[in-house]
This record gives structure tokens, sequence and C-alpha cells, in this order.
């Protein structure tokens, strides 16, 4: 019995919906592709039929359908200048939420997966929140433990697979947080749809202050390649205002924008030098010589 096939059963055994998927590429299809004309739509959880697709392909790595499993995957890529999986994990310390309280499978290509419930009321998803995070939902993602030919892994980093297998197939994966459901939602005819860097959340004198604050974190952690130094100064002067109206000190503000400069990938010295600027414009203190 191969690594593959041993992995497919132990999912199909605890009740997850899974099928094959190509372990490299081929005259007749390129690696990760679905072996059977059907796809994911025709997953199982069936040992019998799951020993037959593998008798035909041994090697093969394992497909997991998302809803039909009720999982909701954020895909994180790292490519060129994109750092998904930076953005993602700064997008869960500005929420407090830990990024390994989640499923989270390392990809052969250095990127992750971050595997969650879906909830039963998100309506229709986004095709990704940010140019290297994509979300995974009517489509399929590859399970952890599934080994490419050339011996790359889908590694889960917390857990065990047989954990992981028994939580898809009992539904008690942690659920989608409602930050993360509130960004991967499409937006509804008549509702706000300013998200991330596309239309930066306004300075407004009421609501709440931690609110305007992940917003304004958000649209830096966000913004495109060539963009992040002048959507940083943009935050950094609106919460500035905030300094200026006594809403957060100027110490946090400094902290928490060189932290989002930094997680966007600019330099120290850079970030260091445009929240500076910003916030002293935005609270007023670069009128009056300090």
């Amino acid at each position: 019995m191969t690594d593959n096939q041993d992995n497919a059963l132990t999912y199909a055994r605890h009740g997850a919906c899974i099928f094959p998927c190509r372990e490299a590429d081929g005259r007749n299809g390129k690696a990760k592709a679905p072996y059977l004309a059907g796809g994911f739509h025709i997953a199982s959880t069936s040992e019998m039929q799951v020993r037959s697709w593998w008798a035909n392909w041994p090697n093969a790595i394992v497909g997991l359908p998302c809803q039909p499993n009720g999982i909701i995957a954020i895909d994180a890529d790292c490519h060129g200048q994109e750092d998904g999986v930076a953005a993602y994990l700064a997008l869960s310390h500005l929420h407090e939420s830990a990024a390994n309280s989640a499923p989270d499978v390392a990809t052969p290509r250095n990127g992750h997966h971050y595997l969650f419930r879906r909830p039963k009321e998100l309506g229709e998803t986004k095709g990704k929140i940010a140019p290297a995070i994509d979300i995974r939902d009517r489509a399929y993602v590859i399970a952890a433990g599934s080994v490419m030919s050339n011996g790359p892994r889908y590694s889960l980093q917390n857990g065990s697979i047989e954990l992981l297998a028994a939580a898809i197939g009992s539904a008690t994966l942690p659920e989608l947080p409602d930050w993360l459901s509130a960004l991967v939602a499409k937006p509804t005819p008549g509702k706000n749809t300013a998200t991330g860097y596309a239309a930066p959340p306004r300075f407004t004198p009421a609501g709440d202050v931690r609110r305007r604050l992940t917003g304004l974190v958000r649209a830096v952690a966000l913004a495109p390649p060539g963009e992040r130094n002048a959507m940083l100064h943009w935050g950094a002067c609106r919460v500035g205002e905030l300094v200026q109206a006594g809403l957060i000190t100027e110490e946090a503000a400094f902290a928490m924008f060189v932290e989002a400069g930094s997680s966007a990938g600019l330099s120290t010295r850079e970030t260091i030098a445009t929240v500076k600027s910003g916030v002293a414009k935005g609270s007023g203190s670069a009128h009056h010589g300090r």
C-alpha cells in the first residue's frame, strides 16, 4: 500500500469524502488535476470505492472537496513579490486570532492552507481577499499527507492526519471566525462594499475605535506592491487623527503601524520613517515642531 493510498483510506474511514488527483504532470493532465472526469463532484467516503480508485492510480494524491465536506479553505501563496502567508498572519494577529487555531497545511511551494468549518449562514464567497490569498469554497484542496511524485508533501503543521480526518468527518473543525467571514463574503447589493485597498476605510469621528484600526491596518496589509508605502502613510495619517482625538496613544499607534508596514514587506527603516511622518501629520504634531 502506498503512502497516498493509506492517506486516502484514513480520510474515508473517518467520513471525509475524497477523490484521486494526479501526483505529477502527464499527457492527460497536470499535477493536482482530478483523475476522474467528474472530479470532486463524485468524491466518496466508501473504502471500497477508494481502494478501487487507488488500485488504478496507486500514487494518486488525495483531493478534498470543500463544500461537500463543510470546509472553507484559506489558500495563502508565496509567489513573486506577493507573500499571502505573511499577509494572512498579519490579519490574524490584528484580530487577535491565532493562525494555528485551525488546521494549517504547508504546501510544496511554501504556501499554506488554513482549513475551517464553513458557517451555515455564509452565502456566496469571493475568489480571493488579497492578491496572494485565495478562497477555496466551491472547489477542492489537496489533502494534508499527500505526497507528490517528486517527493514534496502537503504537510500538516498542527495535530495529526487522523485527528484532522475525524474533525472533517464529524464537522468539528474550528468555524470560520466572524472577521474572516466578513472578508470572504461577497458583497450584497445595497451594502457598503469597501474592503481592503480598493476603497480604504474613512476616518469618522463616531464609531468603534477598534473597528477603524482594524480597517486601517488591513488596508496596509493588503496593499499591492508599489503602493504599500503610500498606503502606509495614508493609514498612519488617519491613525494620527485618532491620536489627536485622544482615542489612542501616539506610542500605541506608532507600534501598530510599524508592525503593519513590516508585515506588508517594507523595510524597517522605510516603515519607521513613513509611520513617524504620517502619525505626526495626522495628529497635528508636525505643525508644532515635534
